[in-house]
């Protein structure tokens, strides 16, 4: 299962599932949501620069070349990274245009805090799926697959 959550992340210096895309910017193969709890941080993606601050979500999408730039001293999030297995399925599930308007411009959602609320508790049982599927036999992994995809609807959805 292509899905990984990155709770409390403030470590910097760790990658997350990035290649370099050419001398300075990054390029992940998987569609990165990161939830800011508190502080800011900034992001370059070609010539524009983007700051996702507390209360916010930045969707970056699969193969977009971004570069870190800057973080405040309390910068603190959660991530969510999805790979191309559950994009390729959501794309069934959700309309194209949808998916596009999501994913154009290198969106950041202003979230309330009852949407944040249910975005992290979202995030927290798909990571509780997540540690069951890896010790799940089938059928019962085919089951948790299937709920894990419907979160990952649910999220689409609230987020377009």
């Amino acid at each position: 299962m292509d899905i990984s959550i990155y709770r409390n992340y403030t470590d910097r210096n760790t990658k997350i599932a990035v290649s370099k895309y050419d001398r300075e910017l990054f390029c992940c193969n998987s569609l990165l949501a990161i939830a800011c709890h508190s502080g800011s941080g900034r992001y370059k993606f070609h010539i524009r620069e983007i700051e996702v601050k507390t209360g916010e979500v930045l969707i970056i999408p699969a193969g977009m070349p971004f570069l870190p730039l800057s973080y405040s001293e309390d910068f603190h999030i959660d991530l969510l990274r999805v790979g191309n297995e559950h994009l390729e399925l959501l794309d069934r599930i959700i309309s194209v245009p949808q998916i596009e308007l999501l994913l154009m411009g290198i969106p950041v959602i202003r979230l309330t805090s009852s949407q944040m609320e249910m975005f992290l508790y979202t995030i927290s049982y798909i990571e509780k799926l997540l540690a069951e599927y890896k010790t799940e036999k089938q059928p019962k992994r085919d089951y948790t697959c299937e709920i894990i995809q419907e979160y990952l609807h649910i999220l689409t959805l609230e987020a377009s």
